[in-house]
């Protein structure tokens, strides 16, 4: 073995470690985002949010006039 190949196999060896220690870390960094998102005021959601007029029928996009459409 030269020295290449033993400063690659430790390279991979340590990249392992690395990619597990990155997939054990990312659940608890989602959990801070949770956390810190839900005890901000500005994005909390109302028990009753407002609820708009009703939607109008048809396309939600608006009416076409004369696009031969006679649903």
């Amino acid at each position: 073995m030269t020295g290449q190949d033993v400063f690659f196999w430790c390279l991979g060896v340590a990249s392992i470690i690395v990619s597990l220690a990155v997939a054990a870390a990312i659940p608890q960094a989602l959990r801070m985002v949770e956390r810190i998102t839900l005890a901000d005021p500005k994005y909390r959601v109302p028990s009753r949010p407002f609820a708009g007029p009703p939607p109008k029928p048809g396309a939600p996009w608006g009416d076409r006039p004369h696009d031969g459409d006679k649903r």
